[in-house]
């Protein structure tokens, strides 16, 4: 028992007055410590600026629409941010979500990859390939 509590699994019950505390306020609270945690313990990583690495990344966005079952369309907004591995190979997350057509909640987030090769400054050609999983409102 601290401070007239008696906590039993995730409810906090008090002791006085027989009311329940909000869990989301709990969980409120230890984000709350954990942040301020990380923001002191996040400068001490690297001494100085010279010493951190940077890796090329880039944000992706793409328009699908897709044909389901009985003539059905859906339109997907897809968004991947990509992680550069070397020149002509980038690997991250990605998640799609329906824009258009009777599936409107549907989402999914996977993980994606993309081959690349540069064909001029200002042109490239690129093949990219998502796997994934997720759900939604099913019309």
């Amino acid at each position: 028992m601290i401070g007239g509590t008696d906590c039993v699994g995730l409810y906090c019950r008090q002791l006085i007055g027989g009311g329940f505390c909000s869990i989301m306020r709990i969980r409120g609270r230890l984000c709350f410590f954990f942040l301020m945690v990380a923001a002191y313990a996040g400068p001490t990583c690297a001494e100085s600026p010279d010493q951190l690495e940077t890796t090329r990344a880039r944000f992706k966005t793409t328009f699908e629409t897709v044909e389901l079952p009985l003539k059905e369309k859906m339109g997907l907004m897809g968004g991947n941010f990509l992680f550069d591995a070397n020149d002509w190979f980038s690997i991250g997350g990605g998640a799609y979500g329906a824009l258009t057509g009777q599936r409107g909640g549907f989402i999914t987030l996977g993980l994606a990859t993309e081959l690349r090769q540069e064909l001029a400054d200002i042109a490239e050609v690129n093949a990219g390939f998502f796997v994934g999983g997720g759900g939604g409102r099913g019309g």
